[in-house]
């Protein structure tokens, strides 16, 4: 990887922490759920893996029974960057990248379901009214 490549990646890594880091300070811990008042698929990963290093396991899979996920997708791509920088062409990844990520989304989503079905659970929420985005069109119907 040439220098202004790795200067871009970490210009980019930089501003993402930064981003972060502001949203954090003003109160705001997921935009997604910020602006809609509905909970992403992914919501309670963080803190489900914030649990699990922290000994709770039991809380973790509360927070987000998919959470492990993330360790067999890290080594595939981990795997997948070593093979291509041995001169392994990607194409020989694009059939297994297709149907991995069909898998994990399909798990996502259906957990998400069961997740938003359930009215006991309290990290997945669908509250539209709040959301940032529905208070402003309130507003706006109010002074138009």
């Amino acid at each position: 990887m040439n220098r202004d490549r790795r200067k871009q990646i970490l210009t980019v890594v930089l501003a993402v922490i930064a981003v972060i880091a502001f949203l954090r300070l003003a109160g705001i811990t997921c935009l997604i759920k910020y602006m809609t008042g509905i909970s992403c698929p992914g919501c309670g990963m963080t803190r489900a893996w914030i649990a699990f290093c922290t000994g709770h396991f039991h809380r973790a899979m509360e927070y987000h029974p998919l959470f492990l996920l993330a360790v067999p997708a890290a080594g595939y791509l981990v795997i997948r960057a070593l093979l291509k920088a041995r001169g392994i062409p990607s194409e020989r990844f694009r059939k297994w990248d297709y149907i991995l990520l069909t898998i994990a989304c399909a798990a996502l989503f259906v957990c998400y379901a069961f997740r938003m079905a359930d009215p006991q659970d309290t990290i997945v929420v669908c509250r539209p009214s709040d959301g940032v985005l529905f208070r402003w069109i309130t507003w706006l119907k109010m002074i138009l």
